[in-house]
């Protein structure tokens, strides 16, 4: 992804730089970010950065996971697919997808339901997600789902 210094800025834990590390997460300027919800990170498992080809595919595979064939309701129709960049502590570049978003004290979009309540509905189908992204990305990707607060 090509970005600008008019980019937001937030870490989140992951497991793909190591135990205890984190992976900053880049969103377009302009864009208002969210509290809390799902998202994939997608980072070359040789620790190279992702190339415009890589983030074409990746996006069209995310795209026919969620909207699926025309006759079946995916299961992964509620999902956002909001993308963004995402950089790993070796300096290396991937791609962020956002699934599900929430605002905190958004009564009407959070269902009235409980951050947490939400996240674990969520979890299953983000992990799910990203499983299959894997399979059809290949081992040359490394695809982790996280789910939580940043």
């Amino acid at each position: 992804m090509h970005w600008t210094a008019a980019t937001t800025v937030f870490l989140i834990p992951t497991l793909v730089n190591g135990p205890g590390q984190c992976m900053l997460i880049r969103y377009l300027a302009g864009t208002r970010m969210s509290d809390f919800g799902t998202m994939v990170t997608i980072h070359r498992a040789n620790g190279a950065s992702t190339t415009a080809e890589d983030e074409a595919v990746i996006k069209r595979l995310a795209k026919a996971l969620v909207f699926g064939e025309q006759d079946r309701v995916s299961d992964y129709g509620d999902f956002n697919l909001r993308f963004g960049g995402s950089s790993g502590l070796d300096g290396s570049e991937g791609v962020m997808i956002g699934l599900t978003e929430y605002w905190v004290g958004d009564d009407e979009g959070t269902e009235g339901l409980e951050a947490e309540v939400l996240i674990e509905r969520d979890r299953p189908p983000a992990e799910r997600f990203a499983e299959e992204l894997q399979e059809k990305l290949g081992p040359e990707f490394k695809v982790e789902a996280y789910c939580g607060d940043w």
